[in-house]
């Protein structure tokens, strides 16, 4: 057989052979990406992701409002979800706030829960409360409430405080600013005080 004769024919047969074996390849690639990778399904994904269409919820948010006197209030959660029962009453879980008042002097509060009243200005903060005061002292209570349009801070149980000079216990507690001295920060203790001072 001449040359040239060979060389068509191994042309034809390319022409037919290769376009047979790419889609042989690619119907192998198809098969391949259908089939169930092994292992264990993540089982727990569509039920996160049920639980996330159907509950509003922001994650790691943040709240901060100036008082009417001049003061600050912080408040950030590791989620905040819509009371479901309340109109603009807002519940969040491990909840952080810091209570500035007018002189500078500062609360750091934790807590394990806490409620934020729009239409009240409340916020209140719930579950192994503890705050931390500008000088060092202590704050433990299960339970702190806020306000957002002044300066104010209750306890809504007893409260304990530690601090170098020794601690302090009562039934109640109230923080605020003198009406005579709106910048000057008044601490109220009631509801059985008792006092060890350690000098």
């Amino acid at each position: 057989m001449p040359q040239g004769r060979r060389y068509s024919l191994a042309v034809r047969a390319a022409k037919l052979v290769l376009p047979l074996v790419a889609i042989g390849l690619l119907a192998l690639l198809v098969l391949l990406a259908r089939q169930t990778p092994e292992g264990e399904p993540l089982r727990f994904v569509t039920g996160e992701i049920g639980a996330l269409v159907e509950t509003q919820q922001l994650g790691r948010p943040r709240h901060a409002a100036v008082t009417d006197d001049g003061g600050e209030v912080t408040i950030t959660a590791a989620r905040f979800v819509p009371d479901p029962t309340r109109d603009r009453v807002t519940l969040g879980e491990d909840v952080a706030a810091t209570l500035t008042m007018p002189d500078g002097a500062m609360y750091d509060i934790t807590a394990r829960a806490g409620e934020l009243d729009d239409p009240a200005m409340l916020s209140t903060l719930r579950g192994d409360v503890i705050a931390v005061t500008t000088e060092g002292a202590v704050l433990r209570t299960e339970a702190l409430r806020m306000r957002n349009d002044r300066s104010y801070l209750e306890s809504l149980a007893p409260v304990r405080i530690d601090a170098e000079m020794g601690f302090l216990e009562a039934g109640r507690m109230e923080v605020f600013t003198s009406p005579g001295a709106e910048r000057q920060t008044r601490i109220v203790f009631t509801g059985g005080v008792r006092l060890l001072y350690t000098p």
